[in-house]
């Protein structure tokens, strides 16, 4: 994807020092609600689903509407975690028929998976530097935030 990353959304302005002209009125505003995970999710990423998703709701970032982004990161993260107790089970690197020492092929996969892990626990917000971004603005009114948080 090109260019600049889209602004924040309306309720994260809200608790962030940003010129009221900047925050989007129009903006979508998907009800809030606690999923459960779906069936096809392995076991292990079940696991993931109901560590993340409660604490994502609690702090009400978590809708409807990202079900699939939640579910793609733990499938992603579930992945890391298996690639990774290849690689302790067997090593970095292993033997081709021929001889050589190459890498192993779950390092790959491991790499890969991580940096999706990675990659969509930022868009969900679950990250040191997704987290630091926002600075929550004691002066901020009360009120204002009635539209965008359940009270």
């Amino acid at each position: 994807m090109r260019g600049r990353k889209p602004g924040l959304p309306a309720y994260l302005k809200l608790v962030k020092n940003v010129r009221p002209n900047r925050i989007n009125q129009a903006e979508a505003r998907p009800p809030r609600s606690l999923l459960s995970p779906p069936e096809h999710l392995s076991d292990e990423a079940k696991e993931e689903w109901a560590r993340v998703a409660e604490q994502l709701h609690s702090v009400g970032i978590l809708t409807a509407l990202d079900r699939s982004i939640l579910e793609a990161y733990c499938v992603s993260w579930a992945r890391w975690r298996a690639a990774e107790r290849i690689l302790a089970e067997s090593g970095l690197t292993q033997m081709t028929p021929y001889g050589s020492v190459v890498s192993h092929p779950a390092l790959a996969i491991s790499r890969r998976a991580a940096a999706d892990t990675v990659k969509f626990a930022t868009e969900l917000g679950m990250t040191p530097a997704s987290r630091g971004r926002i600075r929550v603005n004691p002066n901020a009114k009360q009120d204002s935030s009635g539209e965008f948080f359940d009270t």
